[in-house]
């Protein structure tokens, strides 16, 4: 018998009455397989977006719901704008997207997508296998004094950077992670860039470690997909799939990037620890906090999840 989407949300409003499903992303449950379908606008949504978070919620869900077996994930065409300015970003966040479904693929067996989107997907995958994916770096320091009141996450992440300094020397914050084709050059942008930056990184001993940090208020299930993108495009960075451009050897040591660099040219990361940091996170989350790292941590690139509390 199908499961509507209207069923599930009763079902996880017994877990927590509070939870509320996004309404860009459709949601049905047959034979034990639990079926999503993204709009065309989530699609092109920032992934931190409610809209956009498709592995958070297929995660959430299944570790909500025991009889689910296997997800199935399907979606619509993006659809752009045609405002100037816009467009163009939203490509990027739907290459982005397509990365992560190859990602999420990749990483869990028990995760597939509808025959139809496989050649999308595939030529993503394609980038990776033939090394054409290049990854920006810092060109300048990161302001090292915030307004506390005005950007309270970015006040937290320069204090954590202090605390985790004092044990492991090489932590740092501000990562960047945009993605080029071939030439690190604005019109062979692959994926958003700018903002797009893990919020603290560092390494102790033969492990890179990656941190997604919320404050107080931010309570999204989004925070699944961000911190998994970022591992997963470490460890892609780690295995050479992606790579820096040749410029980073002249570059400077901003934000110790010249150190992350030659680490990571002489194969001296072996492992890969994930990090949600936060003080609470989604109802569901939090609800299902055990079921959901075990789901998170049997993936195929062998990266850690785990929760540090702020």
């Amino acid at each position: 018998m199908e499961i509507s989407k209207e069923d599930i949300l009763r079902q996880l409003k017994q877990v927590w009455p509070s939870v509320e499903l996004p309404s860009e992303i459709d949601f049905r449950i047959n034979n034990n397989t639990l079926y999503l379908n993204v709009g065309g606008k989530g699609v092109i949504q920032n992934m931190q977006c409610d809209g956009a978070a498709f592995e958070g919620w297929a995660i959430c869900i299944k570790a909500a719901v025991p009889e689910i077996r296997n997800v199935v994930m399907s979606w619509d065409k993006p659809r752009y704008s045609k405002e100037t300015g816009i467009e163009g970003r939203q490509r990027k966040h739907y290459n982005r997207f397509l990365m992560r479904v190859a990602s999420f693929r990749d990483n869990y067996s028990w995760f597939s997508i509808d025959s139809g989107h496989d050649e999308d997907v595939n030529s993503v995958r394609n980038l990776f296998e033939n090394r054409c994916l290049l990854m920006n770096y810092p060109k300048s320091k990161a302001k090292s004094i915030v307004d506390k009141d005005k950007k309270r996450e970015a006040f937290l992440e320069r204090e954590k950077v202090k605390v985790l300094r004092e044990h492991v020397p090489l932590t740092d914050h501000q990562l960047p992670v945009g993605l080029f084709v071939n030439e690190v050059k604005a019109s062979n942008t692959f994926t958003p860039r700018g903002a797009s930056q893990i919020d603290i990184w560092q390494v102790e001993n033969t492990t890179l470690k990656v941190f997604e940090l919320k404050a107080t208020k931010n309570e999204k299930v989004g925070i699944i997909s961000e911190l998994m993108f970022y591992a997963n495009t470490m460890y892609y960075l780690k295995e050479g799939m992606i790579r820096y451009p040749c410029t980073i050897r002249s570059a400077k040591n901003f934000r110790h990037i010249k150190d992350l660099w030659e680490i990571i040219e002489n194969h001296l990361i072996f492992k890969i620890d994930a990090i949600f940091m936060t003080e609470k996170l989604h109802t569901l989350f939090e609800a299902r906090k055990e079921e959901i790292l075990k789901i998170l941590n049997n993936n195929k690139y062998l990266i850690r999840y785990q929760i540090k509390r702020i």
